[in-house]
């Protein structure tokens, strides 16, 4: 009888090959996910600023010399919203506090990173101001998700 000699599995050097290949893959992979994730809580927090500030609109609009309306008078409500204690002007969301500022609302991330400031279209003095992206250490991330002219750490919508 032969003494054949049949292959039944992989060598060491072929498996650590594998591994370092999807290692590499995977650090690609992840950080694609974070910027993904990060830009998908980015747009809940420019809805919820731009939602607020409709129903800060339409508030002004019955009453004309009020530009400061306690989130409880305004006509909406917000996703997981939970009321910030000791501030009538301020809502939470998920990921954000968003709150009403004198002619402008203002929705920052929970962690700090950014602060996106969004402006009214029919009352004030700062109508038709663009809105803004604010970073806190960087504007990376504000120029990642579209905005531009950057200057002192505060970029706009083009």
């Amino acid at each position: 009888m032969k003494n054949i000699f049949y292959k039944n599995g992989f060598t060491l050097t072929e498996l650590m090959t594998v591994v370092i290949i999807l290692g590499i893959l995977m650090g690609i992979a992840g950080g694609s996910y974070r910027k993904a994730t990060e830009r998908s809580n980015f747009n809940e927090g420019l809805v919820a600023a731009h939602t607020i500030m409709e129903a800060v609109e339409r508030y002004h609009a019955e009453h004309t010399t009020v530009t400061k309306p306690k989130i409880a008078d305004l006509d909406v409500a917000l996703a997981h919203q939970e009321a910030v204690t000791g501030d009538d002007y301020a809502v939470k969301t998920k990921y954000f506090t968003v709150t009403v500022k004198d002619g402008s609302v203002e929705a920052k991330r929970t962690n700090g990173k950014y602060v996106i400031t969004v402006y009214p279209e029919t009352f004030g003095t700062n109508r038709f101001e663009k809105d803004s992206c604010t970073g806190k250490s960087k504007t990376d991330f504000c120029i990642s998700v579209g905005y531009t002219s950057c200057t002192s750490g505060v970029c706009v919508k083009p």
